[in-house]
């Protein structure tokens, strides 16, 4: 969900202009599509209410499927440009409400739309579909994007420059090199066997050859720095509002994203968004992946089939034994083998882990530095705290709903292995 945005118009407009000489309409959503699921509500009113919420990977994923379709693994893998609208219920769940999945049809594309059952214990195997398809789009995307791109790769630069312009008695240094600890190595180590040629990421997800291409490509046109740390990540997507309370850091050269370090304010700022997309940030899309991606049906890599049109061979196929169906649609064996591996391997914590608000008792000798430090820690082992009150509280069911999975990927700490918490002060897996 690190990319689900507030709904600001409906249906959902192309983000990047994409003529629709070439893609076909913007989209064939309709206020019929979503209406029963709003809860007597009128698209408009649920929008004002912000309760209608969009993740929507249409534009990219259009502009290179028939590349990805054409390209070398493109007899193996079937895949849509998809958008889907979540709503938020009267009992706090964000609820998946429709999906719209497009795909290249002669000189253009086919937009189709899938909706969920209306009566709960309905099965309808075109939406079950439908989910696996967006899910294995989401999967790349989470790979390529939220995960590779907005932690391991963004992150090399300050690794860098840190180390060629400031002395390591310099206190930003002391401050930021924590944050580094092991990146290099593991991004080495991916560039070897995860996103390489060939690698697990062409051979395995949708986008193949054109995996960083895209990661590339999605860089410049959608990452900035100042959108990174909380809240304003929050407030950029409708997730939250300003705090009037808080004073807000200018920024002069607001029109690049970049900071200028021209105050203390925007020092800390600075160093608080580093420090947040080294731990916190890489924690929440690290080590849940095999919670998560680790059964292949829940998170498919890519998909092997179509979702077929009813009517169809196909489609008589898919009703008489939709499981089957799905199953012969995520992936083979020789697909999930490797995945499953990865993913499993990705979310291990390392015996020499160095957890937030932990430091060697040597690294400053200045004992206001080490007050402030003390506090800090003090701070984040609270914290721990409060989100296990969360995971208890029966009244929030993004927590305790009908799976009873308790959110513990921000838990600050944990010891060695696959835990699904424990945020670490680098990235180092």
């Amino acid at each position: 969900m690190m990319i689900n945005t507030c709904v600001h118009q409906y249906p959902p407009k192309s983000t990047l202009g994409l003529p629709e000489d070439v893609y076909g309409p913007n989209s064939v959503l309709t206020d019929e599509h979503i209406l029963p699921y709003l809860e007597g509500l009128s698209v408009q009113q649920a929008i004002d209410a912000k309760k209608l919420f969009i993740i929507d990977y249409h534009d990219p994923f259009a502009v290179y499927l028939p590349k990805i379709l054409s390209g070398k693994w493109g007899d193996k893998k079937r895949g849509y440009a998809p958008r889907a609208i979540f709503f938020y219920n009267k009992e706090g769940a964000m609820m998946p409400i429709a999906i719209e999945l497009s795909k290249p049809e002669g000189s253009t594309f086919k937009h189709t739309v899938y909706t969920p059952p209306l009566r709960k214990g309905d099965i309808n195997p075109y939406w079950n579909l439908a989910k696996a398809h967006f899910n294995a789009i989401d999967f790349g995307y989470h790979e390529l994007i939220s995960h590779w791109l907005r932690t391991h790769a963004v992150m090399e630069p300050f690794v860098i420059a840190t180390r060629r312009q400031l002395s390591t008695i310099h206190p930003i240094y002391s401050l930021l090199i924590p944050c580094f600890k092991n990146t290099m190595m593991i991004n080495a180590a991916a560039r070897v066997a995860l996103i390489n040629s060939n690698g697990i990421i062409e051979s395995y997800f949708l986008p193949g050859e054109y995996s960083m291409e895209m990661s590339a490509v999605m860089y410049g046109l959608t990452w900035t720095f100042e959108k990174q740390a909380l809240p304003n990540d929050l407030i950029s997507r409708g997730m939250a509002v300003p705090d009037e309370t808080e004073k807000a850091v200018g920024h002069a050269d607001i029109k690049t994203g970049w900071p200028k370090a021209d105050s203390r304010a925007s020092l800390v700022d600075i160093c608080c968004t580093i420090h947040w997309i080294a731990g916190p940030h890489h924690a929440a899309v690290n080590f849940g992946q095999y919670s998560y991606a680790g059964f292949m049906p829940n998170k498919p890599s890519t998909c092997l089939r179509w979702i077929p049109d009813e009517g169809t061979a196909e489609a008589q196929e898919l009703e008489q034994n939709p499981f089957l169906y799905l199953l012969k649609t995520v992936a083979t064996e020789l697909i999930t083998l490797p995945i499953m591996t990865t993913v499993e391997l990705l979310a291990q914590h390392g015996t020499d882990e160095e957890y937030l608000g932990d430091r060697n008792d040597l690294w400053t000798s200045d004992p206001l530095v080490q007050q402030a430090f003390k506090k800090h820690s003090e701070r984040i082992a609270a914290l721990q705290s409060e989100f296990e009150q969360r995971n208890s509280d029966s009244t929030k069911r993004n927590r305790s709903g009908p799976t009873n999975v308790p959110y513990t990927l921000l838990y600050p700490h944990s010891g060695p292995g696959l835990t699904g918490r424990g945020v670490p002060n680098s990235i180092s897996i």
